[in-house]
């Protein structure tokens, strides 16, 4: 905008549409004016410029000003005071994760990094309880300006952090956003949580990497060769597990089965329910419940076998409890190996303590049969013999202390062992020929088929199968066959 104040002399106010700036423009001529100042004043108040001290100072230096070519000064004698606007609050993650767009798309690694270990690329981000995981900042506030009229120019205010969170998680005072209990992070664009959970929609593989957690893990699909499950919690896979590493503080339910290739492993902290086993290496704290069949593998069972449906096929079980199944063996006489009546959590300890007593009991026949013979010697017994019987006497009750703890010991277990141990196995269809079993290291051989059900279990001290309401010793083996 402009104006004319004085006739043709033509002084101007040219204000942006904004009115983020004012400029005055005044004939040269007019500076010598006595009036000059004032009329400047008047004419910004004429057009609302408010007339602050920066605009005084500035109309001043405009009137000292020698002109332009035109006979003209002018100058931009206000400026609006911009707006500072405010900043958004947002949170900064503390803690990383791979990205799985960052992991190649197939099942090896392109073999640029020799070193790196692909497998454990893991997507999952697993936190501990107190942990911080992140800091949200709080929203900035705007500061408003004003134009050069004097009015404000509102500013725009932060908006609070659209993040949101339940109670696993805790914001404190600083703004620190605090784990509450272990568990994997779940985080999204507008939410975050910690769950103990870790659900893998496809296969575990390089695409996950392997898997460390505190909670339980479901996989949809499978877990491919090489790669590690660990979680203190259940473990369930639907799909096919592969020559895999799966360790579970709880339950492990393998409901496509697991093909191990002589280098599937498995520790199983509850009950294994799978649809078949197939040469998988392992233990299981309780139960071992398989649909199908278990082939050629090796696994020591602190439970039961409980597979009414299943067969045990090739390999070496080790079984605590009783063993129920459909067929044990093969018709092609597969040598299939049971090692029943045991107790793996308490035999170990008595075959440690055995040897540990033997050994004691050597040492104090040693001494005692020396001190009986100085003792032997009359009354008149040298100074360096009495020297030594009194050596004798020393080591003597050093050894007399931890050999009564032990046989104490080792009593206790072996009648803890002796009331858990089971030797109860049913077959309900066939048990073929070639089946060892070994009930405390004595070795039983299965000669020929014989059609279920069977009942192989103890009776009056001997290791007997019974079967159509009838009992029957099984042949044990030889001293030259290896069990």
């Amino acid at each position: 905008m402009a104006t004319d104040l004085i006739g043709d002399n033509q002084m101007k106010v040219v204000l942006d549409a904004d009115l983020a700036s004012a400029q005055l423009i005044i004939p040269v001529s007019f500076i010598t004016d006595p009036m000059a100042k004032q009329a400047c004043h008047a004419c910004l108040r004429e057009y609302g410029v408010e007339l602050t001290e920066s605009v005084v100072g500035a109309v001043d230096q405009l009137l000292t000003q020698s002109g332009d070519d035109k006979g003209f000064c002018r100058a931009v004698v206000a400026q609006a005071q911009l707006p500072v606007h405010g900043t958004d609050g947002r949170i900064q993650w503390l803690i990383g994760q791979p990205k799985a767009e960052d992991v190649e798309d197939a099942n090896t690694p392109d073999g640029s990094d020799q070193s790196h270990n692909y497998y454990e690329d893991s997507v999952y981000l697993t936190v501990t309880k107190d942990q911080v995981v992140a800091h949200i900042d709080d929203p900035v506030l705007g500061v408003d300006g004003r134009d050069v009229t004097g009015k404000t120019i509102p500013a725009k205010s932060g908006r609070p952090c659209e993040m949101t969170f339940d109670d696993t998680l805790f914001k404190d005072a600083k703004g620190n956003l605090i784990a509450q209990k272990e568990g994997v992070l779940v985080r999204s664009a507008e939410s975050v949580c910690i769950r103990q959970l870790i659900e893998v929609k496809e296969y575990v593989d390089f695409s996950t990497g392997n898997i460390d957690f505190t909670g339980d893990v479901l996989v949809h699909e499978g877990v491919r060769d090489c790669f590690i499950i660990k979680a203190d919690g259940n473990v369930e896979v639907k799909g096919l597990i592969e020559a895999a590493t799966i360790e579970s503080g709880g339950d492990l339910r393998a409901l496509g089965g697991m093909a191990g290739r002589e280098r599937g492993t498995v520790h199983v902290g509850g009950s294994l329910h799978a649809k078949y086993l197939d040469n998988v290496y392992g233990d299981i704290e309780r139960n071992l419940c398989v649909q199908r069949e278990v082939i050629n593998c090796e696994l020591m069972t602190h439970g039961d076998i409980d597979s009414p449906s299943g067969s045990l096929i090739g390999g070496q079980h080790t079984v605590a409890g009783k063993i129920t199944v459909e067929t044990i063996g093969s018709p092609a006489d597969v040598r299939t190996k049971l090692i029943i009546g045991s107790v793996p959590k308490l035999d170990p300890i008595v075959e440690q303590l055995e040897p540990f007593i033997q050994n004691l009991e050597e040492k104090r026949l040693k001494f005692a049969t020396e001190q009986h013979a100085i003792s032997q010697s009359g009354k008149n017994i040298p100074a360096d013999l009495k020297e030594r019987q009194t050596e004798l006497m020393f080591e003597l009750m050093n050894i007399d202390t931890p050999l009564q703890k032990a046989k104490d010991a080792i009593f206790r277990v072996q009648t803890m062992a002796d009331q858990a141990r089971t030797v109860h196995v049913t077959v309900s269809k066939m048990l073929f020929a070639g089946t060892v079993l070994v009930v405390q290291n004595v070795g039983f051989k299965v000669r020929t088929d014989l059609r279920g059900p069977v009942t192989i279990l103890k009776e009056n001290g001997d290791v007997v199968y019974r079967q159509n309401d009838k009992s029957k010793m099984l042949a044990t083996l030889s001293d030259n066959v290896n069990v």
